[in-house]
C-alpha cells in the first residue's frame, strides 16, 4: 500500500469550542422543567409574578444576573387570544399575498400588490 494514510484536517470548526447555546423560559411547569434539563445553560425566565419567577429560578438552578422587571398580569390566556388570532391572520394574508404574486396570472392591480406586500 503506498500513499499517504492519515485523513486531510477538517474543514469543520471543533463544536466544544463554540460558546454554549443560552435560552429562556417562558412559564413554569413541567415542560419548562424538563427542558432546562436538556439545555446547555438555562439563563432567563418570563413568568407573570416575581414570587412564581424566584421558586422556579431557585428549582431549576437559573441565573439570572438582570434585575427582573415584573410586567403587569394580562389576564388569563384566552383573554389575549383574540390579538394573537389577528396576528396570525394578517400573517396568513401576507403569506398567501406573497405565494400569489409568484403566480405570473395575478389579476391584482400594482397598488393591491403594494398594500399586500412585505415592506
Amino acid at each position: 500500500m503506498t500513499g499517504d494514510s492519515s485523513l486531510p484536517l477538517s474543514r469543520v470548526p471543533d463544536c466544544r469550542a463554540a460558546s454554549p447555546l443560552r435560552w429562556g423560559i417562558m412559564g413554569p411547569g413541567w415542560i419548562a422543567e424538563r427542558f432546562t434539563e436538556s439545555v446547555q445553560v438555562p439563563l432567563a425566565e418570563s413568568i407573570r409574578t416575581m414570587a412564581v419567577a424566584d421558586a422556579v429560578r431557585n428549582q431549576l438552578g437559573i441565573f439570572s444576573p438582570a434585575k427582573p422587571l415584573e410586567a403587569p398580569d394580562p389576564g388569563p390566556p384566552n383573554q389575549s387570544s383574540g390579538a394573537f388570532a389577528a396576528l396570525m391572520a394578517a400573517l396568513a394574508a401576507c403569506l398567501l399575498a406573497r405565494t400569489f404574486f409568484s403566480d405570473s396570472g395575478s389579476t391584482m392591480s400594482a397598488t393591491e400588490r403594494k398594500a399586500l406586500s412585505w415592506p
